[in-house]
């Protein structure tokens, strides 16, 4: 049998984070989490796809008992979306190898991405009763968990794998979500700000504390994330101010957007200003009637709330 180690091909997830302020997607740096495959085919054509995969098969001719060549041949066959061939060449390599921790994290999010919950979990277990110090193998089996909504094995996962290894970014962000679930948001800060020290440019981290420092009404703290957002992506935020400014503004969510606008320039010029506080409980006021509009009156009233908190003089002045 050859006992070769699986090169280090993996999978990672990286969902983009919405920003409470406005309908904006933006996209975390790579090392944050999601469920996306981070087997990149960008530059590489589907012929040379194909030649990839004959030379691992040639590989598995020349050598049936090489868990390595089953593993290549898998991840070859995964890049062309040949799940169930894939599927099948790893659980080959793992039951030649049994202590190959990629192949178990892979061949577990095929069954994620098959949305395939219990099939998935006794994988990534599988995979840790011979593998039992893989942090990522602890991180894929919390973030299944949380997709199951089973908030409190996530939450175990996510400790053991940092536990394992500290320096393992998207556990504490995805640790931090597991808790904002449990609405248990002073403890989701404190990860988030820990994923910050290691990484200070992370806009998920960042958006996350937004969000959940306004759970907690800690509005001076979220503006100051808010902040370190927009200088993170500021040539966006640029482009964004100049768009909205073409606006008429005769609906609410163009009035968000709008005020929006005011708000990221006032943050960028003087955030401690009462101004800032007014436009954001603008911001957040055009935004729940525009939720109203389509009924949805438990966000919308969320929204209303963070604009009386934000500056209750002027919603009084709305009601005269």
């Amino acid at each position: 049998m050859n006992n070769r180690p699986i090169n280090n091909t993996k999978l990672s997830d990286n969902p983009p984070v919405l920003l409470s302020f406005d309908v904006k997607k933006i996209h975390p740096s790579a090392g944050s989490q999601g469920s996306s495959l981070a087997l990149s085919t960008i530059g590489i054509s589907n012929h040379q796809l194909r030649r990839e995969i004959e030379r691992y098969q040639q590989d598995v001719i020349q050598d049936p008992d090489s868990d390595l060549a089953y593993y290549n041949l898998a991840v070859a066959l995964q890049k062309q979306d040949l799940i169930d061939a894939a599927e099948e060449s790893y659980q080959i390599a793992i039951r030649l190898n049994p202590e190959a921790p990629n192949a178990y994290i892979n061949l577990g999010l095929i069954w994620v991405q098959k949305e395939n919950w219990e099939a998935a979990i006794q994988t990534f277990k599988q995979g840790l009763i011979h593998c039992p110090q893989s942090a990522k193998l602890y991180h894929n089996l919390a973030h299944t968990y949380f997709k199951q909504g089973n908030f409190d094995g996530a939450i175990a996962g996510y400790l053991q794998a940092i536990q394992l290894q500290p320096d393992l970014k998207e556990a504490y962000l995805n640790l931090g979500k597991a808790f904002q679930k449990q609405g248990l948001h002073e403890v989701a800060i404190q990860y988030f700000k820990q994923l910050i020290q290691f990484e200070p440019e992370s806009i998920s981290a960042h958006s996350e504390c937004v969000n959940s420092l306004l759970k907690q009404d800690q509005l001076a703290e979220s503006l100051f994330h808010l902040q370190r957002i927009i200088e993170l992506e500021q040539p966006f935020m640029t482009a964004y101010c100049q768009n909205v400014k073409q606006l008429k503004g005769d609906n609410e969510l163009d009035q968000a957007r709008i005020t929006c606008g005011k708000l990221i320039e006032g943050l960028q010029q003087n955030p401690q200003s009462l101004e800032v506080y007014h436009d954001f409980a603008k911001v957040h006021f055009h935004l729940g009637n525009t939720l109203a509009e389509y009924r949805n009156y438990s966000q919308a009233e969320y929204y209303y709330q963070q604009s009386i908190k934000a500056d209750p003089n002027w919603i009084k002045l709305l009601c005269i």
